[in-house]
């Protein structure tokens, strides 16, 4: 850590301009203290590290529980002079004792207070959201921002999105994700966030060295380049062809072996399924499978021309992912968006008031070939409903 006190309060910033010659000297005639616990703590002023405090021996302390690396104080230093240099009142490990918290940097902390969280290691879900929420109810704004090593990328326009990421997950019109890497000293701001599957998302990985990086750049809401995702989806579509299998028992997967059940191949799955949507992120299965349970659970049974009203019930059938950030409507705009897609093709017809009619029902391709060939069409459909003014129409 970079803050301790002394024994008569005075708060003491390894992040200011100290030399190793002052330090010395205050260590020689002051008792330091660590500002959480109280326990007393001792400098390290090592050739290969940054300064920082640890404590003289293990006691009960927070900051135990989450051990800093070198890599973690490299990057707090360098996000703390960026923060100051774009203008903004930034303050180092406040320790604030309503919420027993402390957080990486605290910005404005008299005004509309708002905590970085820099998080580099691996911590529960649980604890994640915890500590939002009491920031939260302290009136304080948090914003998460992920190491650079956490950013699983396997694609030039593919990464691995986990369950502790998505509870980072922000939004402005799209969700992104930031990520800032020390060494590099740059940010990558990874937007949008389109799911294929649990884990694999689509997204632009945007890279922002620190000495050209502002606050708004950073924080634009985020575009998305229609021809690189429509490029992309169309081959791991492809590739999810050519190489699905079956589940090997019906429990495992009710929704995809009722396919099987009718004799349909899983290479010729209709195109109608699994086709990139802007909230698609509001749920926590493939896109092949919340959006095949979708309509098998509204319009699977009914009758050609039979209307279904949609209800939160219908919804609720979906597994939703936890997404702190995002707002409560967002699961009811990604339903919203699988229906006006639906209505695209001419599955189904709007009604007024909820209520859709049944036209047909999904088409099924005899070959592989002809189902990619459908595929094409129909992600251009989907791709109509991102927001106009958050697309570009050039590759990136």
């Amino acid at each position: 850590m970079f803050t301790a006190h002394t024994a008569g309060g005075k708060r003491v910033n390894l992040l200011d301009a100290w030399s190793r010659p002052q330090l010395l000297q205050l260590q020689e005639r002051e008792k330091l203290l660590c500002p959480v616990c109280g326990g007393e703590v001792r400098l390290r002023l090592g050739e290969q590290k940054r300064f920082h405090f640890a404590h003289k021996r293990e006691t009960f302390c927070s900051t135990y529980f989450e051990p800093e690396s070198a890599y973690h104080r490299h990057g707090k230093q360098l996000l703390y002079l960026w923060f100051q240099e774009q203008g903004l009142q930034a303050e180092v490990e406040v320790y604030l004792p309503s919420i027993r918290q402390r957080p990486d940097l605290l910005l404005n902390p008299h005004d509309n207070p708002i905590a970085i969280e820099y998080q580099c290691a691996t911590i529960s879900n649980e604890q994640l959201l915890k500590r939002t929420r009491s920031y939260w109810h302290a009136g304080i704004r948090v914003l998460w921002i992920l190491g650079g090593s956490q950013m699983k990328r396997h694609a030039a326009h593919w990464m691995r999105l986990s369950s502790l990421h998505t509870l980072c997950t922000q939004f402005s019109g799209l969700p992104y994700l930031l990520y800032f890497c020390p060494e590099a000293r740059a940010f990558f701001k990874c937007a949008p966030l389109i799911p294929f599957s649990t884990a694999a998302v689509f997204c632009h990985q945007l890279l922002s060295p620190l000495k050209e990086a502002s606050l708004q750049e950073l924080f634009a809401p985020p575009v998305v380049s229609l021809p690189s995702l429509r490029q992309e989806w169309s081959r791991k579509k492809k590739q999810y062809r050519a190489n699905a299998l079956y589940p090997y028992r019906k429990s495992k997967d009710r929704i995809l072996y009722s396919l099987y059940e009718q004799g349909i191949p899983l290479s010729c799955f209709p195109p109608e399924i699994c086709v990139p949507l802007p909230s698609g992120l509001a749920f926590r299965e493939p896109a092949i499978l919340w959006q095949y349970r979708f309509w098998q659970t509204a319009f699977g049974a009914e009758e050609e021309g039979a209307c279904v009203r949609m209800t939160e019930r219908l919804l609720s059938r979906q597994p939703a992912r936890a997404l702190p950030y995002l707002p409560s409507s967002y699961r009811q705009q990604a339903a919203h968006e699988y229906l006006q897609f639906l209505c695209l093709t001419g599955a189904i017809s709007g009604e007024g008031e909820g209520v859709y009619r049944k036209q047909r029902s999904l088409f099924v391709p005899a070959t592989e070939e002809e189902a990619n060939a459908c595929d094409e069409k129909w992600i251009h459909h989907a791709l109509s409903l991102f927001p106009a003014e958050q697309i570009v129409t050039s590759r990136s």
